[in-house]
């Protein structure tokens, strides 16, 4: 009875080990495809690389446009399969490849590049917002103050 329980373990543990590798292998065949994807779009795009938000799109697989508008839009990430993400434009996607696991470094860096130059516009802009507002707010004190001040000199109140 002991060499009966062996044999079924044994042969449990070749079969599972034959299926262990058959999944190895389909995993092993789809990194190579997509990578093989992944440098070729990198290719497409030229020693530059991405340099557009758009450029995102093409890492994604099974884009779909909504039929009304066209401006949202569903994918699926082609690095790891997740998706789909919704999407009202590249920047969205951009997000996503700059935080999906899967996604080599090669294309996460020149993403990244680019969403650190969109956050230093947008840092820069709030900045000029923010000194605008306050150049408003000195020229309404003065404002308030020079007409107290002609206020008073109509009423004939004189000021040192």
């Amino acid at each position: 009875m002991t060499t009966s329980t062996t044999t079924t373990t044994t042969t449990t543990t070749t079969m599972q080990a034959t299926l262990g590798d058959a999944v190895d292998e389909e995993i092993a065949k789809r990194r190579a495809a997509v990578t093989e994807k992944m440098l070729d779009i990198l290719g497409r795009l030229g020693p530059d690389g991405p340099t557009k938000p758009k450029h995102a799109q093409m890492f994604f697989k099974n884009i779909q446009f909504k039929a009304t508008g066209g401006q949202q839009l569903t994918a699926t990430c082609m690095f790891c399969d997740l998706g789909p993400i919704a999407s009202t434009g590249a920047s969205r996607l951009v997000h996503y490849l700059n935080n999906c696991s899967a996604c080599p470094p090669i294309v996460k860096c020149s993403f990244q590049g680019m969403t650190n130059e969109s956050q230093k516009k947008r840092k820069a802009k709030d900045e000029a917002t923010k000194l605008a507002e306050e150049e408003a707010e000195l020229a309404r004190r003065k404002e308030k103050v020079r007409s107290y001040h002609v206020a008073c000199q109509i009423s004939c109140v004189k000021f040192k």
